[in-house]
């Protein structure tokens, strides 16, 4: 199961949300939510690799970087 599905699963939102439904909303919620909850972890799956990679880059950048001088560069983002 990927950490997107255990954290949805482990939150208990959709169960709450279900909660206060009737028998025939409840297996029409539950069709949309197992269709948009494919599409969301797919996107989780595709998406996790590239935020690990970043993540691994930063740390290795930022161990690297501690003490030598000339790394406080600021932002050019002045709009």
């Amino acid at each position: 199961m990927s950490e997107f599905l255990k954290a949805m699963k482990d939150s208990g939102i959709i169960q709450r949300l279900r909660a206060g439904l009737s028998e025939l909303e409840k297996i029409q919620f539950d069709k949309a939510v197992e269709k948009t909850m494919k599409e969301y972890n797919s996107m989780w799956l595709e998406t996790q690799p590239m935020i690990s990679e970043y993540q691994t880059k930063v740390k290795e950048h930022a161990n690297k970087s501690e003490g030598e001088p000339g790394h406080d560069i600021e932002s050019d983002d002045r709009e």
